[in-house]
């Protein structure tokens, strides 16, 4: 059984259900109580409800500990594992991020989450063969290092990085959009049980909810959250995969990108934006593990000794450059020598315009075509083409509650009109 009680679980159900799955405004009513969700509840159910707005004053009806409560013993039913955002065994690293779930569901026990390297390995849903294979072999390498493979969950490049790390004995995650029982993407329930006997299968959505517009730009922030660095190896200009890179960027995380496959091919300008943006080139998946060394991950496990990186030949016949590698086995104090060389470079480039050798020369601004808009959203874009992009700020100069703002401006990246920077900021896609 249950227990309700233990980590407040019952109370994260509830506030759940008062506010929806990917609602941040949960967040900012949270803080009036200095995050005590209990006391949110005693108080909200007995009498003070400035705070709500009309929509959520009406979720009062079916936001009751008996309704979370029956949520939770529907889950024991069904072997799904509940976390709630104080229980043990919720993924630390999403407790750092903006709007961090409030409650995950989850098919497969997380804790493995909590001291393991993670990739997020996202991409285009009707992938070439090429860059299948080359999600394959690098996710091969990865895995067998001991690297968690993160993923939509998504035909094509996704799904494949699930594949690619069982084949091989490693450890996958898929974060989905929709609800665990749910059968989507259609006819992978099976695929699923796979995943979570060899890792698990989570969403912050409830059981039997079907996948919606929204809640799959929401589910990116969670990939790219419980990840350390997001992989891309195929996306175009409209890619969702790009969305999940803009939540990486802004939760701190690293980008990688496997250069462009055809320099002419659309189904590659995505990877092309990335790169001209400073995202890390990846020609094998060294240097994916270069960077956990540079970053010295000694709180990770990995399954090999990380310094053995420097001595290591991939193991996919990539087109790595094998003479510069024998120079650097011969070399033991290379670890000292990048690791200054990192701190130099990084003064440098604070100095130095040239530094930055992956940022592309400035475009002209141009005001993209906003007629099949609806109104507050054209007025949005215009705010940020002009230069307003704090939230903030566009909540103030439209007059608009800041939880609608974020409701439109998340459909808006969802249609690839903006996206999300650091700080609360949005940016036009260009």
């Amino acid at each position: 059984m249950i227990d309700y009680s233990k980590n407040n679980l019952v109370y994260w159900m509830w506030l759940t259900l008062l506010f929806g799955p990917s609602n941040r405004r949960k967040w900012l009513f949270l803080e009036e109580f200095d995050n005590d969700v209990v006391e949110c509840y005693h108080s909200v159910m007995y009498g003070d409800r400035s705070g709500l707005l009309d929509a959520e004053r009406r979720n009062l009806n079916i936001a009751t500990l008996e309704k979370a409560k029956q949520i939770l013993d529907d889950c024991e039913k069904k072997c799904m594992l509940v976390y709630g955002y104080q229980s043990e065994g919720y993924p630390k690293k999403l407790r750092d991020i903006s709007n961090p779930p409030s409650v995950l569901f989850s098919y497969g026990n997380l804790d493995f989450l909590n001291n393991r390297a993670a990739i997020a390995v996202v991409g285009a849903r009707k992938a070439s063969d090429y860059s299948l294979e080359v999600t394959r072999r690098l996710v091969n390498n990865l895995a067998k290092w001991g690297v968690v493979i993160v993923s939509g969950f998504a035909y094509g490049i996704d799904s494949q990085a699930n594949r690619a790390a069982i084949e091989v004995g490693g450890q996958t995650v898929a974060v989905v959009a929709s609800g665990l029982d749910y059968d989507y993407p259609q006819g992978t329930i099976e695929f699923k049980e796979v995943v979570a006997k060899n890792g698990a299968v989570i969403t912050e959505q409830f059981p039997g909810s079907p996948p919606k517009g929204n809640a799959f730009v929401a589910r990116n922030r969670i990939l790219s959250g419980i990840s350390d660095g997001v992989l891309i190896t195929e996306a175009s200009k409209v890619s969702g995969s790009l969305n999940t890179a803009s939540h990486a960027v802004s939760q701190g995380k690293e980008v990688y990108c496997v250069p462009p496959h055809d320099i002419f091919s659309q189904k590659y300008a995505g990877v092309s934006s990335l790169l001209r943006d400073g995202a890390i080139p990846v020609f094998s998946d060294r240097d994916i593990l270069m960077q956990f060394v540079n970053a010295k991950s000694q709180s990770k496990q990995f399954a090999r000794d990380l310094s053995q990186v420097f001595e290591y030949n991939s193991e996919s016949c990539f087109a790595d450059d094998l003479e510069a590698e024998k120079k650097r086995k011969q070399d033991n104090r290379l670890f000292s020598r990048i690791t200054k060389r990192k701190a130099s470079d990084s003064k440098k480039s604070q100095n130095d315009p040239e530094a930055e050798v992956f940022k592309a020369e400035a475009e002209p601004a141009v005001m993209p075509d906003v007629s099949s808009l609806s109104e507050i959203q054209q007025k949005i874009v215009r705010e940020i083409f002009e230069g307003t992009n704090q939230a903030d700020e566009l909540s103030a100069k439209l007059m608009c509650d800041i939880s609608e703002l974020f409701a439109e401006l998340t459909e808006l990246e969802m249609y690839g009109y903006v996206r999300s920077a650091a700080g609360n900021r949005y940016e036009l896609n260009r």
